[in-house]
């Protein structure tokens, strides 16, 4: 990727405009020269056996210029696009990072201040499942990660209106909608009907994969293979959306499904190029919703 770098440097850089201009400007000469009978004469009686040579092949050093210049204009363009590919992925890196870090502060923070209330009780030995209690809160971290995926998505895209929510699964059955964002924004599609086969969240959690919406007003006039339910959407309502679901660590099982709505027709898209790039993104949440998850199972059962 560096040499690509410098080579697209190269494409903007004064030497490479120079260039060019310099060839555009022999190509006019050379168009000129084929045009007059008396600058070709001159051609030849100044330059000689050169003079000979330019003349005979004018035309093919034209064409040849012209035919390259297109070749490295195109070139140009591939370039500019796989350097614009990493810079989006260097981004969604650094975004990812930072709203990730945000969780595990949240988590410090709690742990610090679990810490100065045990000892400020007296308790200069607490037992370890006082402390096992105190520190591990999976409810309030999982809001706190559902909190990071809302940032991550509207620092990515500030001009697009999201919604997102986090629906339980128990015993591989839709259990009801654990958090959701913005709060205002409270799902209104009843649970009954999101068990639907033709929902897309029951699609996710039947074939434990990501399933994709790209138009809800498209989907909602299929009359086979539909993945989507009308429940409470409008008509006037173009939204795209992404059901994805997320396992447990010990038993593979369905134990949440994250699902985000974008306020714009076509946002998530179901080709296999964006499949993956949003199975990346969310991967990174998905596994901390799991351990959550897991530390809840732990602190019902502890003593």
């Amino acid at each position: 990727m560096p040499s690509l770098i410098k080579l697209n440097e190269f494409f903007k850089s004064r030497l490479y405009k120079f260039i060019v201009a310099f060839v555009v400007a022999i190509n006019g000469y050379l168009v000129f020269a084929l045009g007059s009978d008396e600058q070709k004469i001159a051609l030849k009686t100044n330059l000689g056996k050169l003079g000979s040579l330019i003349v005979d092949w004018s035309g093919a050093v034209i064409f040849l210029s012209i035919f390259f210049g297109g070749i490295i204009s195109i070139f140009i363009a591939y370039l500019q696009e796989k350097i614009d590919k990493q810079n989006v992925v260097d981004r969604f890196a650094v975004v990812l990072l930072e709203t990730i870090e945000t969780v595990v502060e949240e988590k410090r923070k709690r742990f610090a201040k679990a810490v100065e209330e045990l000892l400020q009780e007296g308790q200069s030995q607490p037992t370890a499942s006082t402390v096992f209690k105190n520190i591990t809160q999976p409810e309030e971290q999982i809001k706190n990660i559902i909190k990071a995926l809302e940032v991550c998505y509207k620092t990515l895209y500030p001009n697009v209106y999201f919604k997102i929510a986090l629906m339980e699964v128990e015993n591989n059955t839709l259990k009801k909608w654990a958090y959701f964002l913005p709060y205002t924004a409270r799902p209104n599609t009843c649970i009954d009907e999101l068990r639907s086969s033709e929902s897309a969240i029951s699609q996710a959690l039947i074939t434990k994969n990501i399933v994709v919406v790209d138009d809800v007003q498209k989907e909602l006039v299929k009359t086979e293979n539909k993945k989507y339910i009308k429940g409470s959407t409008k008509l006037n309502e173009n939204w795209s959306q992404l059901c994805y679901p997320i396992k447990s660590i010990t038993s593979n099982e369905v134990i949440f499904i994250v699902c985000i709505a974008a306020k714009e027709a076509n946002f998530f898209q179901s080709n296999q190029e964006f499949l993956g790039s949003y199975e990346w993104l969310l991967n990174f949440f998905s596994s901390r919703l799991a351990l959550e998850h897991s530390l809840a199972e732990l602190k019902g059962k502890a003593r």
